[in-house]
């Protein structure tokens, strides 16, 4: 149960932290579109791609990031089950694999030239290990969060059950 509970909370941290970098993007093109003077497609832009950004960040956070690093988990507590640090580089080598074999299918496919190739591999492998490292860190602080929370929850169910004492008794 705790596994999944710390995956559903790096998942929400990704959706987040995707929308959030939809919405910077939105205000990057609104001062593009006012710099070259054109327009910026109405006003349902900002709600439309910050909706965009958390369903990229679910989607991505359910068939890429969970995968990879529960593979990172999985091969950390095999070999080396004391040194949570290990798991960096699994996870980019496994990102690095991801990103490499979809460059080469879009090179196969679409012929690219060989700069556009390069600029569009390196703008989805820095997008790729920035939502995986924060999803491994929500992942790692989510074991703390979990903590808290139980406490928490037994100090304030220790409190209601305790009967409280009479003053003025003897």
């Amino acid at each position: 149960m705790r596994f999944f509970l710390r995956h559903l909370f790096a998942t929400a941290a990704v959706s987040a932290l995707s929308a959030v970098l939809a919405a910077l993007t939105y205000f990057a093109l609104l001062g593009w579109a006012m710099v070259s003077d054109q327009g910026l497609g109405g006003p349902f832009a900002l709600p439309f791609i910050c909706l965009f950004g958390v369903v990229f960040g679910c989607l991505v956070s359910v068939t890429v990031l969970f995968p990879l690093t529960a593979a990172a988990q999985l091969l950390r507590t095999r070999f080396l089950p004391s040194v949570v640090v290990f798991e960096c580089p699994a996870l980019l080598g496994m990102a690095l694999l991801l990103v490499g074999t979809a460059a080469t299918t879009v090179a196969l496919t679409l012929r690219p030239s060989f700069p556009t190739l390069l600029l569009l591999t390196a703008i989805a492998f820095s997008v790729l290990v920035g939502l995986l490292f924060a999803y491994w860190f929500v992942l790692r602080a989510a074991d703390a969060l979990i903590a808290f929370a139980l406490w928490l929850y037994s100090r304030l169910v220790a409190r209601r059950s305790s009967p409280a004492p009479i003053r003025g008794a003897a």
